[in-house]
């Protein structure tokens, strides 16, 4: 029935005393006369104190060849069962919570091959079983918290159960899941027809047994506790949250009077009149007070008469030293009280920076007092108290010795956030004497301990803002971890073997400064980006945006990057003038390391890019840089470091104006051979930011291409070429070459239209046309390359020059035949009239002459040089 009483079995119930193997419970079920069975079902109640390595809750033992004929323990968290010294590898997700002082109702049901099991009435895992006998033992010794290596004994301390126990049944059937519920709930004993703690008369050595009414064993546990200190409302929120608490408010009235009794041993510290906080509020609703613990609707209030009675003005809730009720009264006028806090999450706290072989080691409660402060007790063993004021220890009940002090700068802290600890006995492979750093904090496995106990999110750490109220978030920020053997001057491996390491690349030319030709030059303003990875490597607290991974200078020179030559750069005067490393996050952190005080984010170096940007300028420029950087030193420069490099490049003009040119700029990896480091084809990348239409030239076309022709036979080099066409821009040329010349020639042509008397104007007019295309011709030829070979231009000035030249020589001899016209005799026996018709004749010869020159030499030569002149260029032009 529910009002029945149950006897509660203390096996080494007292967290603060050491493990031992000479206590246990046991009884013979032999003696029972009952068969094996191919069902089976056992229940109990457990309570632990203290966790172990291995907990067994039941233990049966058939023979000395079958121990383990039935075994339930736990590992960690994961429930195993054995049967017949067979574990049972369907139940690898079995799980349970691992919690302290509080009741736990188990139910194991094993019925013809099969198996479930439940937990608080709850199924967790079912699944087949797998054991030698399809029977199950019931002719064997029953042992309750020891493990068995021999039938009723062999005990080993390093595998019992330390707590409490109670209901222990067995049945030789199945068990529903509707009576294991009823059971679980206190609704009903549940008493088993083949064994009951409750009934049977059991062999106890070393244990405690207490009658305790069943529902007891069901009623809800408020865990809370009392820090004796006295702080204001906004102190005490803030010391329970440091705790992994909330401000405590008690459920009902009952507990209120828990809570008022418990506090009375603080009364020597709590000395206000109200002495104690209530974890309630009605700041956001008048009169409907809220839990500061879930923000839920409190209801079972526990005011004083008449109270509450401050309205909206008073919204926090103290307790009265006389009689524990509640009284309103408002938050900011500075009162003192004594905070009584109840966890919040499970486990409340974490201890970090020792040498845990499982997470839960690091879990802290605070469940009872020890030298009037509340102490912090380890799941398995660990004790973290105070010894005097100010003056706190870490005590091992397993070894029964203080491995660690602290003392603290004040007597009203409590050793929670990083702490430098002083060890006093080995600990973690550390001697006597020395300190370790520990951290106790309720920061979970995403967050950051700040020194003084409070939790940021890891994505705040070393963001260049002080997140943490003592700025340590921003404290030894580091990005790269380096094993101790990396060697900085080796480039890092593959995973695949005898394969380099590839590097990608992007080249972004922002503009062109300049393109001459005179000097067979191209200046480029550019930047260049190389990405890698060294799995070597780890980096820590990455952040998503790439300029907040920005190595520093000692981190740079830690780490191997590549170094780089331009073969084909002028005169080999180029100079690393700045240089930036970031780190570009790939994948998700590393699983968290739970002995970690550090608390890093932690990422792979095999998911994780280097990228490195260089800016390259002339020596020449450098004055020019130092003022930008000593004016721009607090900007962090993301990707675009600008840099400028002068390449030379072959210019063939032969086709001038309509030459086109193809360029390069050539990237060498220095010092790594290609066999070691190599850029990958894949992954080369160019882009040109500015206008292709510059004012001379239009550059297009860009390419990269990745060969490896550099070096000799026995050593190569990655090599990675940009090229480009740069194409001259031809309408200004033509406006400022071929339209004045051919202007020239027309004026030129235009004398052979003079009279023939006027023989000056037209030598004259011819030969200053003649000077004039000259000097034109020799300021076209000084602003081009000098080649060895006659360029298009070249034949067009000869092509002017000629004609020109022609037609002054046409000028010459129609003047020479002029001069030749001879004086005439006068015959007696020849009229005046027919002499003259002679001379006239004679005369119009030179004239004669310039219209031939006009009108057939000349303009048959000018259209035949032109189709053949500008064909040839045409063909260029568009063939390209």
């Amino acid at each position: 029935m529910v009002g029945q009483e149950v006897r509660v079995m203390g096996l080494q119930a007292d967290p603060w005393l050491s493990a031992r193997s000479d206590i246990f419970i046991r009884y013979n079920l032999t003696k029972k006369g009952v068969s094996d069975s191919s069902q089976l079902s056992i229940c109990f109640r457990a309570r632990a104190s203290s966790l172990a390595q291995i907990e067994t809750f039941i233990s049966l033992a058939a023979s000395s060849e079958n121990v383990d004929a039935l075994a339930i323990m736990r590992i960690g968290s994961k429930i195993d069962v054995y049967i017949h010294d067979v574990a049972q590898p369907g139940l690898m997700d079995f799980h349970t919570d691992l919690l302290l002082q509080r009741w736990e109702h188990h139910c194991h049901i094993f019925s013809r091959g099969q198996y479930r099991a439940l937990i608080n009435g709850e199924v967790r895992v079912r699944g087949p079983l797998i054991s030698k006998d399809g029977l199950l033992p019931l002719n064997s010794t029953l042992c309750l918290g020891m493990e068995q290596d021999a039938v009723g004994g062999g005990f080993d301390r390093t595998q019992i159960f330390r707590g409490h126990m109670a209901q222990v049944n067995i049945w030789n059937r199945e068990l529903q899941d509707s009576e294991v519920q009823d059971i679980a709930q206190c609704r009903t004993y549940g008493q088993g027809n083949i064994f009951s703690s409750d009934v049977d008369v059991m062999e106890e050595v070393g244990t405690t047994v207490d009658m305790v009414p069943l529902w007891k064993l069901c009623e809800p546990v408020e865990d809370f506790f009392i820090l004796p200190a006295m702080v204001s409302i906004y102190e005490a929120r803030e010391k329970c949250y440091r705790l992994g608490c909330e401000l405590y408010a008690s459920e009902t009235p009952n507990v209120n009077e828990r809570l008022y009794n418990t506090s009375l041993q603080f009364l020597d510290t709590c000395t206000n009149t109200y002495h104690l906080w209530i974890g309630v509020s009605d700041d956001e609703e008048e009169g409907v007070w809220r839990k500061d613990l879930d923000n839920t609707i409190h209801t079972d209030l526990s005011f004083t008469s008449g109270q509450p009675d401050g309205g909206t003005i008073q919204n926090c809730v103290y307790m009265s030293v006389f009689t524990g009720l509640w009284s309103d009264e408002a938050c900011d006028l500075g009162i003192l009280s004594c905070v009584p806090c109840i966890q919040r999450q499970h486990p409340p706290l974490r201890l970090r920076g020792l040498c845990f072989r499982t997470e839960a080691e690091t879990s802290f409660e605070i469940l009872g007092y020890r030298n009037s402060r509340p102490y912090f007790h380890g799941m398995y063993g660990y004790m973290i108290y105070m010894t005097s004021p100010g003056s706190w220890v870490l005590f091992d009940t397993d070894t029964n010795q203080t491995l660690a002090d602290l003392t603290l700068a004040t007597v009203s802290e409590y050793p929670v956030g990083r702490r430098e600890w002083q060890v006093q006995n080995p600990l973690c492979d550390r001697p006597r004497g020395n300190p370790i750093s520990l951290s106790l904090s309720h920061c979970q496995d995403s967050q950051f301990t700040c020194n003084n106990g409070d939790c940021v999110n890891k994505e705040q750490r070393c963001n260049s803002k002080d997140d943490c109220a003592d700025f340590s978030d921003e404290n030894n920020c580091k990005l790269v971890l380096r094993p101790g053997s990396y060697r900085a001057e080796r480039p890092p491996e593959t995973l695949v073997e005898d394969e380099p390491v590839t590097l990608s690349s992007s080249v972004q030319i922002l503009r062109f400064t300049d393109i001459n030709d005179i000097r067979r030059i191209v200046s480029i303003e550019f930047t260049l980006e190389m990405t890698w990875r060294d799995p070597r490597l780890k980096y820590l607290n990455l952040k998503d945006t790439v300029e907040w991974n920005r190595l520093g200078e000692e981190e740079v020179r830690a780490v191997w990057r590549p170094q780089f030559e331009f073969p084909n750069v002028q005169d080999g005067q180029v100079r690393l003038l700045r240089e930036r490393l970031y780190l570009d996050k790939g994948g998700h952190p590393l699983p968290v390391d739970f002995n970690d005080i550090e608390m890093e984010a932690v990422y792979s170096g095999g998911d994780t890019s280097l990228v490195q940007n260089q800016h390259y300028r002339r020596e020449e420029e450098d004055w020019m840089m130092g003022t930008l950087d000593s004016s721009s030193s607090n900007v962090i420069v993301f990707r675009s470091c600008p840099g400028s490099g002068i390449f030379t490049c072959h210019f063939d003009v032969f086709y001038y104006p309509f030459d086109k040119q193809r360029c390069s700029v050539l990237i060498q990896l220095s010092s790594v051979r290609q066999e070691n480091a190599t850029f990958i084809q894949e992954a080369a990348a160019v882009e040109y930011m500015d206008d292709e239409e510059l004012s001379l030239f239009v550059v297009k076309d860009f390419t990269v291409e990745v060969t490896t022709t550099r070096g000799n036979n026995q050593t190569r080099y990655s090599v990675l070429s940009i090229w480009f066409e740069v194409s001259r821009r031809w309408t200004v040329i033509m406006m400022n070459l071929y339209f004045p010349t051919n202007l020239l020639l027309a004026t030129g042509y235009a004398t052979l239209f003079l009279n023939v008397a006027d023989q000056g104007d037209r030598l004259t007019l011819s030969l200053t046309t003649l000077l004039v295309l000259y000097t034109l011709f020799n300021n076209m030829s000084a602003s081009l390359p000098v080649t060895a070979y006659v360029k298009m231009i070249d034949m067009w000035f000869l092509y002017c020059i000629l004609l020109l030249f022609f037609i002054i020589i046409c000028h010459t001899l129609v003047q020479f035949q002029v001069h030749r016209v001879e004086p005439m005799a006068v015959h007696p026996g020849v009229s005046s009239a027919k002499g003259l018709s002679k001379l006239k004749s004679f005369q119009k010869s030179p004239e004669r002459i310039l219209v031939a020159v006009r009108l057939y030499i000349v303009p048959a030569f000018v259209i035949i040089f032109n189709i053949v002149y500008w064909a040839a260029l045409l063909q260029s032009l568009y063939s390209n």
